[in-house]
């Protein structure tokens, strides 16, 4: 499943928390390769010479090197990008990684993996699934309960079927969840019931975990709300939330909006993101 796993590590302790995850989603057989990325494209007219290029290289060999020699099958690498994004993608798909790991959140790690920009551009160019630790998780063990957001795209369908077979690895319950959003008020609504959403929004989507449930036997449960909120409740006691991801879809939202600060920043449950290129 994930046979090869990039994770990216800051020099900081919280990179433990992302090994702790890659070791729980890879399993004992998964090539684990712990990367830093030195950006480049900082706005100093010095920033991108040759000189200070090669001392953030070296600086980030040392930083990488330190935390791999710590840790018993971990390999290393260092590159040097203009953005976090862009050398992410470079190490991952040299290394033809099946998963790419990033840490809980930081306050020092705001301007690279945490803010919702950084965050998007990371996940929209990953060549594999990405997972982000939650803040103050400890992986460990195997998969209890997993939750996977669906909202009936072709990117979910593929979050379902990596949660399912999560769960089958680690004999795991697996939980779908889709929300459906009031989309306007409840006076321009004709036939809305009392939470603001149309009779036909909750029989499509009874039908979407209907058809789910009879093909991969999983748990459905409809929510009324943003997605965002419904999803980080159902998934607060989990040990993984999964969902594709975006431009305009769910996880484009939670990423974005205030609610991605439950699921990316403060949540305790890591997510598991399917991008496009990995779709």
């Amino acid at each position: 499943m994930f046979g090869t796993i990039v994770i990216g590590v800051e020099g900081r302790p919280q990179d433990a928390e992302a090994l702790a995850l890659a070791r729980q989603l890879g399993g004992p057989l998964a090539k684990l390769i712990a990367a830093h990325v030195a950006t480049t494209g900082g706005g100093s007219a010095m920033a991108g010479t040759p000189e200070v290029a090669g001392g953030l290289l070296a600086e980030a060999e040392v930083i990488v090197k330190t935390f791999a020699a710590s840790e018993r099958g971990v390999e290393a690498i260092a590159t040097s990008a203009p953005t976090v994004a862009e050398g992410l993608h470079h190490i991952a798909s040299g290394a033809d990684a099946d998963l790419l790991v990033l840490g809980a959140s930081h306050h020092r790690l705001v301007g690279r993996f945490r803010s919702g920009e950084a965050l998007c551009q990371i996940v929209r160019r990953a060549p594999c699934p990405v997972a982000i630790c939650g803040a103050g998780h400890h992986a460990g063990g195997k998969l209890e309960q997993i939750v996977v957001g669906y909202d009936g795209s072709d990117l979910a369908e593929a979050a379902v079927g990596l949660a399912v077979e999560l769960g089958g690895r680690d004999a795991a319950q697996v939980m779908a969840v889709e929300a459906i959003e009031p989309a306007m008020p409840l006076a321009v609504l004709p036939g809305a019931t009392a939470t603001g959403t149309l009779p036909d929004d909750h029989a499509r989507v009874n039908a979407d975990l209907d058809r789910l449930t009879a093909r991969f036997g999983l748990h459905g449960v409809v929510q009324v709300g943003h997605a965002g909120p419904v999803l980080s409740e159902a998934a607060r006691t989990a040990d993984l939330l999964v969902a594709g991801y975006h431009d305009s879809g769910l996880l484009e939202r939670l990423i974005r909006r205030s609610t991605s600060h439950a699921l990316v920043r403060e949540h305790r449950t890591p997510v598991l993101l399917i991008p496009p290129l990995a779709a």
